[in-house]
């Protein structure tokens, strides 16, 4: 019963280390060197960390503290400690290998854990040969635990005060203005000065691209964003654009339905209401989902409509949807409807239709936008394959804020610096600016292994508004006009689960408003690290606690043995 209560207070020592190792990587993280790599800054706090504690106490402090004595001591027992939970994941780190990080590190856990219960080994006691006991005269010092357990209490509440937490989620959403995680000082400065030097009007930049390049991409991030979209037709809505461009593709939208489309946009209205009749029917025919609720699609077919329609023929606007995948007419059931979607190589079809139109354009100049990696010129994305069929004619625009939700890009920082920044909107060229030379982190990361910089992947970016900032939309007006059962009939191709949101969104006529809201993304980031990094430190904590009330206890039992 001793060995197993000693093997887990070994363990339960090894996990604090980590926590207090955390906590220190947590405070150097506001002073990381511009450019340094957080996973590689991790392996190196968790070296200074065992480093200093081994030097200062011959074992790492948590050991120190819960009495636990290393036999056999030689420099191999730090160095091979020091290799395998630190050394490996810091190259592994470097080199990008993030996939095999992650699985590397649940390695090491699982084996720490599991070799001692059998063994009554570390894996670095296996390869240093030293040896574990129980300190006889167990370590006292009450100041040390109170000063440490408050240090970890002050380290749990800076983030939840920076974030401005509240326990209501809806009224977190709608107050958390700043980062919760930790952003370097020196890399946010280095930040704001390289934007202040190099950023330039948006709408000017997206139109000096045309005079180097033919095909312009824009990299959209949350589909259902509302802002982006408002800059979208700032670009487009313009003398200038239909003057020079002219043609305007999207991924979303039914190409099966462009005769439809084009006849809509080449045909007068008596009423609004007949108009916006005929916009959500083009606007909600979506290829793989059953309807496209999102509000911004809508409005931009309808301004581009009323824009259109004020002007001759010869100078007009075109419109081109890009994905043909259609399954509703195909698919019978849930089975089927999943092979098509696996199967249905959606990139390469949604190049096609651009790369098939190209040369029927009059100006041969066209814009593209399109969500996240489908924008990306590697891989088998859309882009890439317009990439190698326009080498020298393609150019990718980054739009702030892709997969955010995952990470936020440039480890947050960009949106740290850019509420420093006076202009909401605002472009840079990464050919020019330092920042294209920033190691991409966007999600997914299976590109990572290319270490490729953001100006391999995007000519430049236009960073448009904080995510604080951002706003979602859903619904517009007749929405479910005449559409309702066909919504149902292929919601239950998608599965159970999605046919009764549908059923129940229609009950409760969620689609006969339209839903504005705030955008979650930055609270949700904030959230789940607050999470995170709070359950870390609370472990420490609780392990701290009672070490602190078991060394009273002690006292206490000490002092009546001596009394008796």
């Amino acid at each position: 019963m001793k060995t197993l209560k000693f093997i887990f207070r070994r363990i339960n020592a090894f996990l604090c280390d980590l926590a207090l190792a955390y906590g220190l990587f947590y405070l150097l993280m506001f002073i990381r060197p511009v450019g340094f790599p957080i996973g590689a800054y991790f392996s190196c706090s968790v070296i200074l960390y065992f480093g200093l504690t081994f030097g200062l106490f011959g074992r790492s402090f948590m050991q120190f503290l819960f009495g636990i004595e290393i036999e056999k001591r030689t420099l191999n027992h730090l160095l091979f400690k020091l290799f395998f939970i630190s050394v490996i994941p810091l190259v592994l780190s470097i080199l990008h290998f993030d996939i095999l990080l992650v699985m590397y590190v649940l390695l090491i856990l699982i084996l720490s854990i599991i070799l001692l219960p059998f063994t009554k080994k570390s894996l670095w006691q296996w390869c240093s040969g030293a040896q574990m006991k129980l300190q006889k005269n167990m370590f006292t010092s009450k100041l040390q635990v109170i000063i440490l357990s408050g240090v970890t209490i002050v380290l749990i509440i800076i983030p939840i005060l920076r974030s401005n937490f509240r326990f209501n989620i809806d009224d977190f959403y709608q107050n958390n203005k700043t980062e919760a995680y930790p952003i370097s000082i020196f890399e946010k400065n280095y930040y704001i000065k390289n934007i202040q030097l190099y950023k330039q009007d948006p709408l000017n930049y997206i139109m000096q691209l045309f005079d180097k390049y033919d095909i312009v991409v824009l990299c959209e991030r949350l589909h259902e964003e509302t802002t982006q979209w408002d800059f979208f037709s700032e670009v487009v809505l313009n003398d200038a654009f239909a003057g020079k461009v002219q043609n305007v593709f999207t991924e979303i939208g039914n190409a099966q339905e462009q005769e439809r489309l084009d006849m809509y946009m080449n045909t007068h209205f008596d009423t609004e209401e007949d108009l916006q009749r005929i916009t959500a029917y083009i606007a909600r025919e979506c290829t793989t989902w059953p309807i496209w609720p999102n509000t911004n699609f809508y409005d931009f077919i309808l301004n581009l409509h009323k824009f259109n329609e004020i002007r001759n023929k010869d100078n007009r606007i075109n419109l081109f949807f890009t994905d043909s995948t259609i399954v509703w007419n195909k698919a019978k059931n849930q089975q089927e409807y999943d092979g098509i979607i696996e199967n249905s190589n959606r990139d390469s079809i949604m190049a096609y239709q651009l790369i098939n139109q190209y040369d029927k354009l009059a100006t041969k100049k066209c814009l593209l936008i399109t969500n996240t990696r489908h924008a990306w010129n590697i891989g088998k994305n859309e882009a890439s394959y317009i990439f190698k069929k326009f080498p020298e004619k393609t150019a990718v625009v980054l739009i702030s804020g892709t997969t955010q939700l995952i990470s936020p890009p440039m480890n947050g920082t960009l949106d740290a610096a850019a509420v420093e920044i006076q202009d909401s909107i605002w472009a840079i060229d990464f050919h020019k600016c330092p920042l294209g030379n920033i190691d991409w982190d966007l999600f997914p990361r299976r590109y990572k292994t290319h270490n490729l910089k953001y100006k391999d992947i995007f000519a430049g970016m236009v960073y448009c508004k904080t995510p604080q900032k951002w706003i979602l939309s859903n619904n517009y007006p007749f929405i479910l006009d005449n559409f309702q059962d066909t919504l149902l009939k292929r919601s239950a191709l998608v599965g159970d689960k999605f046919l009764n949101t549908i059923k129940n969104s229609i009950a409760r006529e969620y689609f006969n408003t339209i839903d504005v809201r705030k955008s979650p993304v930055f609270a949700l980031v904030n959230l789940v690290f607050l999470s995170v990094h709070s359950i870390i430190l609370l472990y420490l904590f609780l392990n701290l606690s009672v070490k602190l009330l078991s060394m009273l206890f002690r006292k206490q039992r000490v002092e009546s043995a001596v009394n008796d």
